[in-house]
């Protein structure tokens, strides 16, 4: 995987979580930090998405609860296959 494109600013994996469960959050961010990846939470779906697309983000992976309250899941699989570049 090539991380120079879109890296956190450490040069490590930059990942956004868009999920209502702090817990889970703190989980995975705890579990991915050693490996290499910095987990960025966001517990509000409608922020999250437009933090996952806005220009220059540096988020090179999002992990997106598709039963998270104020998203439905017609809408996150839109917003997925959207935002996914094309190869």
């Amino acid at each position: 995987m090539d991380t120079d494109a879109a890296s956190a600013p450490n040069g490590r994996v930059a990942i956004l979580m868009i999920d209502d469960d702090r817990k889970l959050c703190r989980l995975v961010g705890d579990y991915l930090s050693p490996l290499g990846f910095d987990v960025t939470p966001e517990h509000d779906g409608a922020v999250g998405a437009r933090r996952a697309v806005e220009p220059g983000a540096p988020w090179q992976a999002v992990i997106l609860d598709v039963m998270l309250p104020g998203l439905y899941s017609k809408f996150s699989n839109s917003f997925v296959h959207s935002s996914t570049p094309k190869c």
